[in-house]
């Protein structure tokens, strides 16, 4: 017959705690210095939160003897209740005691994932060190990478990194001693930088297989990225986390899959952009081996609009295309639909191109406008979309697709010769009748805090182009241009230095597009 005891262990394994609870202090009132019920009480303490009680039962337990399952349990208890030194000092007693090897290693394992748990990654990288990252279910380089994650999100936040400054010169990884010593210069506010770029969108041609109509790019004489240029660009693969490939049409830069194979023996994040139209079976294959991600330039889901839009294409091969990358993909590659709206595909039905998305596997959908548009038709676009935008947001995520809109979100319109268009009482875009913009004086978001930059991304990322201009991002002001300078001698040019020094001063410089759009400049 059951006794009381193993009854109550009975009622924990069906989860009945309270009425285990109620049977061991029945038990108690009888055996009162019986170590292995005082355990059991302070773990049933433990499973119903109680957390308190259940350290000052563990307590008494190891004030008597040392035994492994309490002392891990009570550490596990102040964990709960945030008392991380406790946690910790509970567990480096334990260190001390005559254990197995593999008690050691479940020891080493929890004081990781405590100060990972407690926010104090840099004393997780010192311990393993300690220990000289033996007997341990972690990886170091995987620590690191935690390190860069959280430091990343306190630059964001504006929080102190100060504590990390002291593991940069300890990586032996070429590309996680860059990324990790960038945010430390960003934390310091660093303007000349002794950290490489960490991504690159490069430009390589302007050739392209179509000539779309609201594209200028094709109108220039034959542009591409010299062998010369390329070889200074490969150079910088150890320390890159991503490229950023694009044309015109990136296939028919010469070479350009051998770039991208050398870029994935370094284990660099890739996208690229194309129209779509070059791809094959070969091509594909390559592309889903190397996990890059590709965005397609589709303008319209309705082919003789498309046709129209994209001179040269066929809609029939494009579908036949992203059905074949679809095949090939198995959800290794992140697939974007880029639609630009223009004067041309304005009035189709944009919540049709959300269903389309959907049905071919985009994983994203970028709407942009025309940049080349007149200011009627610009104006004409950002009100027709504003109406939508709410739906088109709703249908998106009901459809599982990330939505990103890059069109401002502008409330009144005034069409003058030079047009002044206010957001929530922000000045933001002067767009006059030629369709340029202007620099207006751009009032500093409630969102943003003094001490945080706008923008990381002249600390993080270099673009260039094929005509040889480099900037930070797309809408960011020419840096340089690479047929004077090195790439990192542009880095750290006066240019970019004092974009650097702008962005921390708040000094809104940049092209007004990136405010009034959702993108993140981190």
């Amino acid at each position: 017959m059951i006794n009381d005891f193993e009854q109550a262990k009975k009622f924990v394994e069906e989860k009945k705690y309270c009425e285990a609870m109620n049977l061991f202090l029945k038990i108690k009132k009888v055996s009162l210095h019986d170590s292995s019920l005082d355990f059991e009480i302070g773990k049933l303490d433990f499973l119903m939160n109680n957390y308190e009680d259940a350290i000052k039962m563990f307590k008494n337990i190891l004030k008597i003897q040392f035994d492994y399952n309490t002392a891990i349990l009570l550490a596990k208890s102040y964990r709960e209740v945030n008392k991380f030194k406790n946690a910790i000092k509970s567990l480096l007693y334990v260190k001390k005691q005559k254990i197995s090897v593999q008690q050691d290693k479940e020891v080493n394992d929890l004081i990781i994932s405590f100060m990972c748990h407690f926010n104090h990654k840099e004393l997780a990288v010192k311990f393993m060190k300690k220990i000289d990252n033996k007997n341990t279910s972690y990886d170091i380089d995987n620590l690191y990478n935690d390190c860069l994650g959280d430091m990343t999100q306190k630059n964001i936040k504006g929080l102190s990194l100060q504590q990390y400054g002291k593991i940069i010169n300890d990586i032996d990884d070429a590309k996680l001693k860059n990324a990790i010593l960038n945010e430390y210069e960003i934390y310091n506010k660093k303007t000349t930088l002794l950290s490489k770029p960490r991504r690159l969108r490069i430009l390589l041609t302007n050739l392209c297989n179509l000539k779309c109509r609201m594209c200028e790019v094709v109108k220039n004489n034959k542009q591409q990225i010299s062998n010369d240029k390329m070889n200074e660009i490969v150079k910088l693969f150890p320390y890159l986390e991503d490229i950023i490939w694009m044309g015109g049409e990136v296939f028919l830069y010469p070479g350009f899959m051998d770039l991208v194979e050398k870029a994935s023996q370094f284990n660099i994040r890739q996208s690229l952009s194309t129209n779509g139209i070059l791809l094959n079976n070969e091509i594909v294959k390559k592309l889903c081996d190397c996990n890059v991600d590709m965005t397609f330039s589709i303008d319209s889901i309705n082919k003789e609009t498309y046709e129209y839009i994209r001179y040269g294409a066929d809609f029939n091969k494009l579908i036949e295309n992203i059905k074949l990358v679809n095949l090939y993909n198995k959800n290794k590659m992140v697939l974007t639909m880029h639609y630009v709206i223009s004067k041309y595909n304005c009035e189709e039905d944009l919540m049709n191109v959300v269903s389309f998305a959907k049905k071919y596997s985009f994983y994203k959908l970028v709407f942009i406008i025309d940049t080349f548009a007149d200011s009627d038709t610009y104006n004409y676009i950002v009100e027709k979309y504003n109406k939508i935008k709410k739906e088109l947001y709703i249908k998106s995520v009901e459809a599982g697709i990330n939505l990103i809109s890059h069109v401002p979100e502008l409330k009144k319109i005034k069409n003058t010769d030079n047009v002044c268009i206010k957001d929530n009482n922000k000045e933001s875009v002067i767009r006059n009748k030629t369709g340029e913009v202007n620099n207006c004086n751009i009032l500093e978001s409630q969102e943003s805090q003094a001490n945080i930059p706008y923008c990381f991304l002249p600390w993080k990322m270099i673009t260039i182009d094929a005509n040889g201009i480099t900037r930070a991002d797309c809408f960011c002001p020419e840096l340089g241009n690479y047929e004077n300078e090195s790439i990192l001698d542009i880095w750290n040019n006066n240019a970019f230095v004092n974009l650097r020094k702008n962005i921390l001063l708040n000094n809104k410089v940049c092209n007004a597009t990136c405010y009034n759009s959702n993108r993140k400049f981190y």
